[in-house]
């Protein structure tokens, strides 16, 4: 959805067109009607009145592609810009196993073609990193009044039924009618599953054709907003109503019967066939193997060493090239190209494991923005990633090496809790990536600080443990050699110049295995201010989320990164000849999903600072912003009340 929006915005910014169009100029009671509607949609330019996509399927003679969808969208567009004229640009992608048959533009009232036209086809790609077979047909129609009218229609061809997985509801403008309809023939086994639903008036029929030999599946939403795109939202794939096609079985024209997907089995045999039709040569990286885990004693050790290896030494890109977008490539080829995408890669370090002597398996999985997390739904809108399965010593180990830097007992967040299949030969495994807590993304920080020249000096050690542990080694081994130490510091201050940071004893940035943990000598500028016998003093210069605000205008979840907590305790020595005038009040505000706790206290010449932050979930809901905002404020409120000491 993303990727769509951003090449259409890409087409219009960088094509200007003459746009010429044979016309009905709109009548003074439908721009009247139009202005109605714009003070519903005040942020939209156009409003899609009606969308009607129709999908028939047919049967061929070709042996290599029986089985054509064909998809018919007829939509009608309304401008509502009061002021200057504008465009209505669009697209529809097509790849390799589909292709972009028809567009045709016309004035519905007249039924007259619509001249100047702009219709183009691009290539998706982005700097050499990203390949895929996507290729985007765009289109453009230009209005010239608010209440102007115009329609088109876009034909669509699918050559293989399989990769005709899921149909969404919204678009980027408002639609006051969308209608998807299915004409299923009695020799297709279709189904549908609905999803996100609620809160939505679907209206969904079934009707047999007079012949009884076609089923007419029809499903219409109304009224529905644009959809747009907000900072760190929810995949489209969890908050948007859509279709999940799955394409069970067909009969030939000869009578025989073709499974497609019937179940996961169907599913997972696809899959192995692909991954079983690849010509791995282990010989040819054999000696590289060999190499790798010489001098290496333990399992563990020569299996953490081909990690590793494959982690370091070889590049991700991505690829979606129609069935390379689910076979892997070589592992040889891998290996002398130093390059693969996720399978290539997964492919690569199971062969490496393989050819030294360990059990591993290729594995499918559906990572976090996929929503579905079920194998029981056989399309292949369920899997985007492939891994490489360990089993060593009776236990599993789940082996990412597109993630650059993680230890083998840690697994990104986007892949935890996630159901994954394990190739088994002509069957498969089941299991679930475990889900760690909290706790397992801990950051815990202590500080001794004293009052020295109105700055606050001392020492303090920063241990990062789990998704931050691996951000830190990732960004230094990311580094040039000569520039790490600068910056750590960096990190450290958070670049900013009233923090001065020296002295930096850290552990290993070669071992995932252990937390990183950083001791240094710190100072504060700046945190002290003097009122004649008092001294207000601000302990906590980081102030997590002190800003960490939602606006009222959001209308979607916000997806953290990953479950977080950190764990602050900041001793202050109260200097001599001063005693403590006032301490902030403690703060504690906790929901299910998330909790802040900060506490002062004075203890044997120390005031000691407590904080806890908590987020139990990696999502904040919606209708916990009125909540979240509240709770921020409070924090925020006891972040800017201070320490007062004042002279005896």
């Amino acid at each position: 959805m993303h990727k769509f929006l951003f090449l259409i915005a890409l087409f219009l910014l960088h094509y200007s067109f003459p746009l010429l169009a044979q016309r009905v100029k709109p009548t003074a009671e439908e721009k009247e009607a139009a202005k109605v509607e714009k003070k519903k949609y005040k942020d939209d330019d156009f409003l899609i009145t009606s969308a009607e996509t129709n999908f028939t399927f047919s049967r061929e003679k070709s042996k290599t592609n029986p089985f054509i969808i064909r998809e018919t969208s007829t939509n009608t567009i309304l401008c509502l810009k009061e002021t200057l004229a504008s465009t209505y640009g669009n697209g529809v992608f097509y790849d390799g196993t589909s292709s972009v048959e028809r567009f045709y533009a016309y004035n519905k009232k007249e039924k007259n073609d619509l001249i100047g036209i702009v219709t183009g086809h691009q290539t998706y790609s982005s700097n050499g990193i990203f390949h895929d077979d996507a290729k985007l047909f765009t289109y453009s129609i230009g209005f010239k009044e608010i209440g102007e009218t115009e329609s088109y229609i876009v034909e669509k061809k699918y050559t293989d039924p399989k990769y005709l997985t899921a149909v969404y509801f919204h678009d980027k403008y408002p639609i006051n009618k969308r209608t998807f309809s299915f004409n299923v023939p009695e020799w297709a086994d279709v189904d549908f599953i609905l999803k996100n639903m609620e809160g939505y008036n679907l209206q969904k029929t079934a009707t047999k054709d007079k012949k009884g030999e076609n089923t007419l599946y029809s499903f219409t939403l109304n009224n529905l907003l644009a959809d747009k795109s907000e900072k760190n939202q929810p995949s489209s794939a969890s908050i948007l109503p859509h279709i999940i096609i799955v394409h069970k079985s067909y009969t030939k024209l000869d009578g025989t019967k073709e499974n497609i997907f019937n179940d996961a089995q169907g599913l997972y045999k696809w899959y192995y066939s692909l991954s079983g039709s690849v010509n791995n040569d282990k010989a040819a990286i054999k000696p590289v193997v060999d190499k790798i885990i010489a001098g290496k004693t333990t399992d563990l050790e020569k299996v953490e060493a081909l990690f590793y290896w494959v982690q370091e030494n070889i590049r991700y890109i991505a690829f979606e090239d129609g069935i390379a977008g689910y076979k892997p490539a070589t592992c040889q080829d891998v290996y002398n190209n130093k390059y693969g995408d996720c399978k290539g890669m997964a492919n690569l370090l199971k062969n490496m494991l393989v050819v030294a002597g360990y059990d591993a398996r290729l594995t499918w999985v559906g990572t976090s923005h996929i929503p579905y997390n079920s194998h029981a739904i056989p399309a292949l809108v369920v899997d985007n990633h492939m891994i490489c399965t360990l089993t060593l010593n009776k236990k599993r180990y789940f082996l990412d090496p597109t993630e650059t830097y993680i230890g083998i007992n840690d697994y990104a967040h986007r892949i935890q809790g996630r159901e994954i299949l394990i190739e088994d030969g002509d069957k498969f495994i089941l299991d679930t990536i475990p889900s760690f807590n909290k706790e397992h993304n801990r950051i815990v920080i202590k500080q001794e600080l004293k009052l020295e020249e109105d700055q606050l000096k001392g020492t303090s050690q920063d241990v990062y443990y789990g998704e931050g542990k691996t951000n830190i080694l990732r960004s230094y081994n990311s580094s040039q050699t000569d520039k790490r130490e600068d910056a750590i510091k960096h990190y450290l201050n958070n670049n900013d110049k009233n923090i001065i940071v020296s002295d930096i004893v850290m552990s290993s940035m070669a071992d995932r295995s252990k937390p990183v943990d950083f001791k240094y000598t710190v100072a504060y500028k700046n945190q002290v201010v003097e009122d004649n016998q008092d001294k207000y003093i601000s302990l906590d210069y980081d102030k997590e989320f002190k800003n960490f605000t939602f606006d009222t205008l959001r209308t979607k979840d916000y997806m953290l990164d990953y479950k977080y907590q950190i764990n602050k305790q900041i001793r202050f020595k109260i200097p001599e000849g001063y005693t403590v005038k006032h301490l902030p009040e403690s703060l504690k505000k906790s929901t299910k999903d998330f909790s802040f706790t900060i506490s002062f206290k004075q203890e044997n010449g120390y005031v000691i600072y407590s904080k806890e932050i908590t987020l139990d979930n990696s999502i904040i809901k919606k209708e916990d912003f009125k909540v979240w905002n509240q709770t921020i404020k409070d924090l925020k409120k006891t972040y800017n009340d201070q320490v007062i000491i004042t002279a005896k």
